[in-house]
C-alpha cells in the first residue's frame, strides 16, 4: 500500500489514507480511545451500467474481506465520512471518465449519505453531477428532499 496525503476537501479532518497501486483499494484507521478499526472502500466495477463503478465500504475482516454492516461504534462517524469521501474524490480525479453508484447498507445508512450530500451540494459547485437511483431504477437530478435506493455521482464534463 502506497500512504497517501490528499488534499483536505470539506474543511473537517480526515485518517490518513493508504491505496492499492491500481488505486482501486483505499485503507485508513477509525481511532477511538477503546479500538482501531481498519476500514476499506473499494472501488469495483459495476455490471449493470457501462462507465460506473460500486463503491462498497466497511470495516476490513481478518479474512481480508470487509464488513458492511458491522457498527464500529467509535464515535468518529463525521472523520469517516469525510474520508471515504475524499477517496471519491481522488478516485473520480483520476477515472473522469467513469460514475460511482453507492447506497447504505440499511435505509439508515441510505439517509444518512443523503443527508450528508445535501450538505455537500453547495461546495461541489459544479464540478461534480449527482444523480439518485430511484426504486424504480430510473436516474434523476438529486433532490434532497426525496428517498433514493443509490446514488451515482460523476465529473462534469460539461464546465
Amino acid at each position: 500500500m502506497i500512504e497517501i496525503l490528499l488534499i483536505l476537501f470539506m474543511e473537517k479532518p480526515i485518517y490518513p489514507i493508504s491505496y492499492s497501486p491500481d488505486q482501486y483499494w483505499y485503507e485508513f484507521d477509525s481511532v477511538s480511545e477503546n479500538k482501531t478499526i481498519r476500514k476499506v472502500v473499494f472501488y469495483t466495477l459495476f455490471p449493470d451500467m457501462p462507465n460506473t463503478y460500486q463503491l462498497v465500504f466497511g470495516n476490513l475482516t481478518p479474512e481480508n474481506k470487509i464488513d458492511t454492516v458491522d457498527k464500529s461504534n467509535n464515535k468518529d462517524m463525521k472523520v469517516i465520512l469525510a474520508t471515504v469521501i475524499q477517496t471519491l474524490m481522488y478516485f473520480l480525479e483520476l477515472n473522469p471518465q467513469v460514475s460511482v453508484i453507492f447506497t447504505g447498507s440499511t435505509q439508515s445508512r441510505t439517509r444518512l449519505y443523503r443527508a450528508t450530500i445535501s450538505k455537500l451540494l453547495d461546495s461541489l459547485d459544479e464540478s461534480y453531477l449527482i444523480k439518485g437511483l430511484t426504486f424504480d431504477l430510473e436516474k434523476e437530478n438529486f433532490d434532497a428532499n426525496k428517498h433514493y435506493f443509490a446514488y451515482l455521482i460523476s465529473k462534469n464534463h460539461g464546465n
